[in-house]
């Protein structure tokens, strides 16, 4: 039996993005691609059910996350024990403003703004928070307008360098 795995001396990353959206709940309590997962983290392999026989999976290794506003929250644990879980909120307003005022008034400061115009950095980045929560309170994700997401990766673009 030869093993499948990545090309010669490589490593496969699958990356599992939005977890929580997967499949519903069957009637046994699992989801059958997270079964599907955990079978390959336990065992090492899968079954073609065509051919009847193992497949060996090597070198390959999984990263999940999961989108806390939606889908399904729970993760069966026998899946879910194979993972370093982390959970991350998003900083506070004081935070971001501490944030993004050190960056801006660094590359004000690096191409040489008159004081005047330094002096608004607190201004300008008081101004973006305020667009930025409005437009994630006011402009809502639904199932035509997906994507209607604000992150904090939109809120970083304004202040890239």
């Amino acid at each position: 039996m030869q093993p499948y795995n990545a090309t010669f001396s490589c490593f496969c990353t699958q990356m599992l993005k939005t977890t929580n959206f997967l499949q519903q709940v069957d009637k046994y309590y699992t989801v059958q691609p997270h079964t599907l997962i955990r079978q390959h983290l336990d065992y090492g392999h899968w079954y073609d059910r065509n051919k009847w026989t193992q497949k060996d999976i090597i070198d390959t290794q999984y990263v999940s996350c999961m989108n806390q506003s939606a889908g399904n929250l729970t993760i069966d644990a026998r899946l879910q024990r194979h993972f370093c879980v982390f959970a991350l909120s998003v900083p506070g307003t004081e935070a971001l403003q501490t944030i993004y005022n050190s960056i801006l008034m660094q590359h004000m400061m690096s191409i040489g703004f008159p004081l005047s115009v330094q002096k608004q950095c607190t201004n300008i980045v008081n101004a973006a928070l305020y667009l930025h929560l409005r437009m994630s309170q006011t402009f809502l994700a639904s199932a035509l307008k997906f994507h209607y997401i604000f992150s904090l990766r939109d809120l970083s673009n304004i202040f890239q360098v």
